[in-house]
């Protein structure tokens, strides 16, 4: 392939690709719990994290 084919090829990926990505906010972990393993989500979209690995809560500002 000649390095034009390549070019055109990498550039219809990219633009392909930024077709698929949204602007909206779909969580917003505010990290205000003082205990537990779940972050909850402020964004009412109810997308709750997971916290692992044993996580200490710590005060903060």
């Amino acid at each position: 392939m000649s390095r034009r084919s390549i070019l055109l090829i990498c550039l219809a990926q990219m633009l392909l690709g930024a077709g698929s990505v949204s602007a909206e906010l779909v969580a917003h972990w505010r990290l205000d719990e003082t205990s537990g393993t779940t972050a909850h989500d402020s964004s009412g979209y109810g997308n709750d994290g997971a916290l692992n690995g044993n996580p200490q809560w710590e005060a903060g500002m």
